[in-house]
């Protein structure tokens, strides 16, 4: 399917050959009148909608969260324990383990700010558990890894050794189980069998931005997603969670906006409710991704679905 971009790329270059064929015939007022109505409304969409003529590109700033459910990941708490993640700080706190608490995933959510900016190809990315600047956004190490304390952590706390040596990747688009390769020493890539969660985070983001992009922001409830967007999700068993407001006194009302603006959002293929999000949740079974997406000057920017 051709983008309002092209054409009129092609209407606008049809225009000037027939034009051109039309003078070369002999009917020179037909052929210029032509040429003259091309180059003015070259002129009109080149003053009133310039970014029609030209690629798209975002700058934005995207807060990402990543939350491994390490309940199902590590399916030990006893059942005494309302709350996992005390169980969690139990082991990490452990003064009888010696092991690298620090490089342990256990227990650990990740949380990341990327600055990018599409036009020049700029991308900053900061990790608040690494409390730097990173290069891409992902985490991998065993779950535990306390080799000196395996046997201690199984009897005190009933964590099995294949589990606490697990070796795990975790990034926005999948968690899954890496293996060393022994004769290099390093992890091998990790293959299809071994991804234990995926979640679509690139196409999300690529739709939040063209939400942000006709409504001016995308931090809004969401009640229907983009056909193929939803395909994606579906195919992965990811589930979109409405309990991350903007602010928790309040209920997710789940109510449609007016019937008046509907059709903005719908440019993008969304249908939207009145909530505002803080984060937009999207969770399967072994893990979570939240996405805070602020668009710089949303204002600006008219994709090839707008009115444009």
């Amino acid at each position: 399917m051709f983008t309002k971009k092209e054409l009129f790329i092609f209407a606008v270059s049809l225009g000037f050959i027939f034009g051109i064929i039309f003078i070369q015939n002999g009917i020179a007022f037909w052929g210029s009148v032509l040429i003259f109505i091309c180059v003015a409304i070259m002129i009109n969409v080149s003053l009133n909608c310039p970014r029609f003529l030209r690629e798209n590109k975002f700058r934005y700033k995207l807060m990402i969260r990543i939350t491994p459910k390490w309940e199902e990941l590590v399916p030990y708490v006893p059942k005494d324990c309302e709350y996992p993640e005390i169980f969690w700080e139990k082991i990490m706190n452990d003064r009888e383990l010696v092991g690298d608490k620090d490089n342990a995933l256990l227990g650990k959510i990740f949380q990341y700010t990327a600055f990018v900016d599409e036009s020049t190809g700029l991308k900053q990315i900061y990790s608040n558990h690494d409390k730097c600047f990173v290069q891409e956004i992902k985490e991998s190490g065993w779950v535990l890894g306390y080799y000196n304390d395996i046997k201690e952590i199984e009897k005190k706390y009933g964590i099995p050794k294949e589990i606490s040596l697990k070796e795990l990747e975790i990034t926005p688009y999948y968690i899954g189980k890496l293996t060393r390769d022994e004769n290099i020493g390093y992890f091998s890539n990790i293959e299809d069998g071994d991804f234990l969660s995926r979640i679509p985070t690139s196409s999300i983001v690529y739709h939040l931005k063209r939400l942000a992009s006709v409504w001016g922001t995308a931090m809004v409830g969401i009640l229907e997603f983009p056909k193929e967007l939803k395909k994606e999700l579906d195919e992965h068993k990811v589930k979109y969670l409405t309990r991350n407001f903007i602010d928790a006194r309040y209920e997710w009302s789940g109510c449609r906006i007016s019937k008046e603006f509907q059709k903005h959002p719908k440019k993008a293929g969304f249908v939207l409710s009145n909530d505002e999000m803080w984060w937009h949740t999207f969770s399967t079974k072994y893990m979570e991704v939240s996405l805070n997406l602020k668009l710089f000057h949303a204002h600006d920017y008219e994709d090839s679905f707008s009115d444009c």
